[in-house]
């Protein structure tokens, strides 16, 4: 199973705000597409779902989240962290996501791997600017170029 992602600190209004990854969503037709947003209106909800994309609010995503059972949760967990750092390779992205865990008490039971000199080298070198994670290809940063 494939799943693409695009996660947005903002509120969406129309569809245009994701029109890039509707159109690099198609080039993965099988693949589960979801956008993770503060706020959307209906009518950018409906438009970006006829495209066969879930749109989701975070007050969505953590009323869903809520109501898994504990190891469900923790494997969310592990998969966020696994995809920022095996995928995404982005160690400062990663290390912001376990301070935000250790921070809100969510981190015990979790034992992370701590990578390779040379990995973390990698690593930081993906690490160019900040931006929103795209995962159908790379890190969009400020100019919404595709960093590789």
């Amino acid at each position: 199973m494939e799943l693409a992602a695009e996660v947005k600190d903002l509120d969406i209004t129309d569809a245009e705000a994701v029109a890039d990854f509707i159109e690099d969503s198609a080039d993965a037709p099988n693949a589960t597409a979801v956008v993770v947003c503060q706020s959307i209106t209906d009518d950018a909800r409906e438009e970006i779902q006829s495209r066969n994309i879930t749109a989701l609010t975070v007050a969505e995503l953590a009323r869903t989240v809520r109501v898994w059972d504990m190891p469900k949760q923790q494997e969310g967990l592990r998969g966020v962290d696994y995809f920022l750092g095996r995928i995404q390779k982005t160690r400062v992205g990663q290390d912001f996501f376990r301070g935000w865990l250790r921070e809100h008490g969510l981190d015990s039971g979790f034992s992370w791997i701590e990578e390779s000199a040379e990995d973390a080298e990698e690593s930081a070198a993906g690490d160019q600017s900040e931006g929103t994670i795209d995962a159908v290809g790379g890190t969009k940063g400020p100019d919404d170029d595709l960093i590789e």
